[in-house]
C-alpha cells in the first residue's frame, strides 16, 4: 500500500537496535565474551561481576552523573572500573575489557530485509541513523548506507527527547514534516517523532498490538521492505 504523503518526505531517520537487528542475542553473546575475558585475565573480579552488583553500581553512577545517564559506553567502562577496584585488580584493565564487549556488541545479525531496503531507499532519501545506543556503523558494516549518524552521546540526550529529532533537522535543514522517523519503540520512536512534528513509521516485527502512549504511527510495517514498497510505490 502506498505511504500517504510520501511525496513530501525527503529524509528518513532510522533507529538501529531492534529495528535493523535484534539486539538481545547480540548483548547476550557480548556479555558471555566479556565474562570469559574477565575469567582469563581478572579472575578475582568474577565474584563482583554479578547482576545485582553491577546494577547497583550503574544506578549509583546514574545518580552521580545524571547528565551522562544516556552514555552507555561511559556507564559500562565505569562499572568495569568499579568492579576491578573492588576485586583488587588494576582498574586500567577496564578499557581492555570494554573493547572485548564492544567488539562483540557490534557483531550484529541484520534482519534479512535491511540491506535490500536501505539500498532502495538511499536512491531517493537522505538516510540518517538515529540511535540511543552506541553501535559503530563501520564495525556493523552499515556506514556506507547512511548519510549521517547521530546518537544520544553526541546530542546529550536520548529519545524521546526533542533534541534527538532536532539534531536530524539541523543536519538536513528540512522541515520536520519532510522527515519520516522509523523505529520499533512506540514511546521513544513514534511519540518522540510526533511531539517534534515529524511523521513516523512503527516497525512491528512481532505483530504486537499498538499500545503507544499517544497518537498512533503514520504507518505500521512488518519490516523495511514493506516500508520501502509503500514509500517508493
Amino acid at each position: 500500500m502506498p505511504f500517504a504523503g510520501a511525496e513530501c518526505i525527503r529524509c528518513l531517520s532510522i533507529d538501529l537496535d531492534n529495528t535493523l537487528w535484534d539486539i538481545v542475542p547480540t548483548l547476550v553473546a557480548a556479555e558471555a565474551e566479556l565474562k570469559a575475558w574477565l575469567r582469563r585475565n581478572c579472575p578475582a573480579a568474577m565474584p563482583h561481576y554479578q547482576p545485582h552488583a553491577t546494577t547497583a553500581i550503574r544506578n549509583e553512577l546514574v545518580g552521580l552523573y545524571p547528565q551522562r545517564a544516556h552514555d552507555l559506553s561511559f556507564l559500562r567502562r565505569s562499572v568495569l572500573e568499579a568492579v576491578l577496584r573492588r576485586a583488587g585488580e588494576a582498574p586500567e584493565l577496564a578499557e581492555d575489557a570494554f573493547q572485548v564487549f564492544f567488539a562483540a556488541r557490534n557483531r550484529v545479525t541484520l534482519y534479512d530485509d535491511v540491506l535490500p531496503a536501505l539500498d532502495r531507499l538511499a536512491d531517493r532519501y537522505v538516510l540518517v541513523a538515529l540511535t540511543d545506543g552506541n553501535a559503530d556503523l563501520s564495525a556493523v558494516g552499515l556506514a556506507g548506507h547512511f548519510d549521517h549518524y547521530i546518537n544520544a552521546v553526541s546530542v546529550g540526550a536520548a529519545k524521546p527527547a526533542a533534541a534527538m529529532f532536532e539534531a536530524v533537522q539541523c543536519y538536513t535543514q528540512l522541515a520536520p514534516t519532510e522527515i519520516l522517523h522509523i523505529g520499533d519503540d512506540p514511546s521513544k520512536d513514534v511519540t518522540g517523532a510526533h511531539r517534534y512534528g515529524m511523521r513516523s513509521a512503527w516497525v512491528n516485527r512481532t505483530g504486537a498490538t499498538w499500545t503507544g502512549p499517544e497518537s498512533c504511527p503514520d504507518a505500521e510495517v512488518a519490516d523495511l521492505q514493506v516500508l520501502a514498497n509503500g514509500l517508493l510505490a
